[in-house]
């Protein structure tokens, strides 16, 4: 009874502390449509791009190794091995690593805002399009959230 406690417990926790960031990434990147917004040139969408394979590179090494220490805390669940030590010492890790994951996408969008022009930064100012590089989140929902909520605002107005 104690040990299958514990495993829920732990099993818990590593789900909601271990989430990578994988919605700040995503909405930053629409080469398309900004080209379309604030003219961005056929190279800054190459520059881009390029940041956002970077940046891939290094959030997926980072998400192997979080998946990883979540196999071995089930593996030491399953032969019996856990303890509370062992668990501290891997949420210690998991952390460590979503803050490389934050990191590595912040790094991305500071190098993203240095490919705009300052009239390009202007015109996403006047669209309201600047939001978007201060909504990042590393829990996984969050931006649906933020979504539901605006998509309701926008309901709200047209009423």
């Amino acid at each position: 009874m104690k040990r299958s406690l514990l495993l829920v417990f732990t099993m818990t926790a590593l789900a909601f502390l271990t989430v990578p960031a994988k919605e700040g990434q995503k909405r930053m990147w629409h080469g398309e449509r900004l080209k379309e917004k604030i003219g961005l040139t056929d190279e800054q969408i190459r520059k881009i791009e390029g940041i956002k394979i970077e940046v891939e590179k290094v959030v997926e090494k980072h998400k192997y190794a979080l998946k990883t220490e979540r196999l071995t805390i089930r593996e030491m669940a399953v032969k019996g091995t856990i303890t509370k030590e062992k668990i501290k010492e891997i949420l210690k890790k998991t952390k460590s690593e979503r803050e490389k994951i934050h990191q590595a996408q912040y790094k991305g969008i500071l190098k993203v805002i240095d490919v705009f022009t300052e009239e390009q930064i202007k015109k996403m100012a006047e669209k309201k399009m600047l939001n978007r590089f201060f909504y990042f989140h590393d829990r996984k929902g969050s931006h649906e959230k933020r979504m539901k909520h605006m998509k309701h605002k926008k309901q709200m107005m047209n009423k």
